[in-house]
């Protein structure tokens, strides 16, 4: 009896070993995502397992690049993400210091020319990047984050305070891509060409006045008073 159940024991041991290393291996490894941003296009590429899935307009800082304190410019190079902030904010919140604080922004009226509002929002989704590299190390410091932003026709041009703003429901669709430990690269040259290109890209190819205006020259356009970017927490 004792030798029926002791062999009864070890045969269920084993059959949990197969059933455990069986599910792992039928899952196989999670994908790696990779988002790499362009200066010279103002535009995020999505990479998956090292191939482009999406692409998306962005706006970098209209000061330039750089990673010194106080600057507002965008630092350059390799980041990961090191924190995910907004789980449950619907579209439209607003944070202030990375905490939701109750305010839901229309962003309908954020995608509108003529839209002025009177602070430089984050809205959203917050993805807080941490610098990898000596030359960008002070930007978890400084408060550099890929989110949502109230000024959304001034998305696809520098227009930002540091951060890397997308549109709202953009954001959203990047948060859910990018768990935290994912790449971020940021640079100066443009994205591969090979990757069809946005209806934005189509619109300005096709368009009789060529490349849009950058907001910093037009004298019409009243500029939101920053908040949250490039500050320390």
């Amino acid at each position: 009896m004792w030798a029926s159940i002791r062999f009864l024991a070890r045969a269920g041991v084993l059959v949990g070993v197969v059933v455990l290393f069986g599910g792992c291996a039928g899952r196989g490894p999670s994908p790696m995502y990779v988002a790499r941003i362009s200066i010279h296009d103002q535009a995020m590429q999505i990479e998956k397992d090292g191939k482009p899935i999406k692409r998306f307009p962005v706006s970098t800082s209209r000061f330039g690049i750089g990673d010194e304190p106080r600057s507002f410019r965008t630092p350059l190079g390799r980041f990961i993400v090191a924190e995910k902030i907004g789980d449950g904010v619907p579209v439209g919140g607003k944070f202030y210091h990375r905490r939701f604080t109750g305010e839901v922004v229309n962003v309908a009226l954020c995608r509108r020319q003529d839209y002025q509002p009177r602070t430089d929002s984050i809205l959203t989704r917050i993805l807080r990047l941490k610098g990898l590299e000596p030359h960008n190390r002070n930007a978890y410091r400084r408060g550099i984050y890929i989110h949502g932003t109230n000024e959304e026709q001034l998305v696809g041009q520098p227009s930002s305070y540091g951060c890397i703003r997308m549109r709202n429901y953009d954001i959203l669709d990047v948060y859910n891509m990018l768990p935290v430990g994912s790449e971020v690269i940021i640079q100066k040259e443009p994205l591969p060409s090979s990757y069809p290109p946005s209806a934005e890209q189509v619109m300005a190819a096709v368009s009789a006045t060529g490349k849009p205006v950058a907001a910093a020259s037009s004298p019409s356009v009243r500029r939101a008073r920053p908040i949250g970017e490039d500050s320390t927490p």
